[in-house]
């Protein structure tokens, strides 16, 4: 999905407008390779996935389970702030944004602001 973030990266940093075709036609192309990868023996090819976007119900999907470990709430009366960076590239325009939750996990405040040029480690 890396395509994908590169893509996003382009409409945030550089301010291209986004081709809603051209997005949809990477989706299908990076799903497909992915299906590929995950499912050798599935017989279909990558063209018949991107030609055919049908054929992604022959695939068994396996249910994932997510563990109620994945997010810790706050304490009662406390609030938790989660953040995040992305770079353009390993050096480049560089973003982060966060977001505060409450013990619900209701989003009080998130923000997003573009830092300048750096690496992805400083993000």
């Amino acid at each position: 999905m890396w395509s994908c973030w590169l893509f996003r990266n382009e409409v945030v940093f550089k301010g291209i407008k986004v081709d809603v075709s051209q997005l949809f036609d990477l989706c299908i192309q990076r799903l497909s390779w992915w299906c590929v990868a995950k499912w050798p023996r599935s017989g279909l090819a990558i063209n018949d996935l991107i030609n055919s976007p049908s054929h992604f119900a022959d695939f068994a999907i396996e249910q994932v389970t997510i563990s109620k470990d994945t997010w810790c709430p706050p304490l009662l009366g406390e609030l938790k702030f989660n953040v995040d960076g992305a770079t353009l590239g390993s050096f480049g325009e560089t973003g982060i944004g966060g977001c505060l939750r409450d013990v619900d996990s209701n989003c009080m405040i998130t923000f997003s602001k573009s830092v300048g040029v750096t690496d992805c480690t400083s993000a």
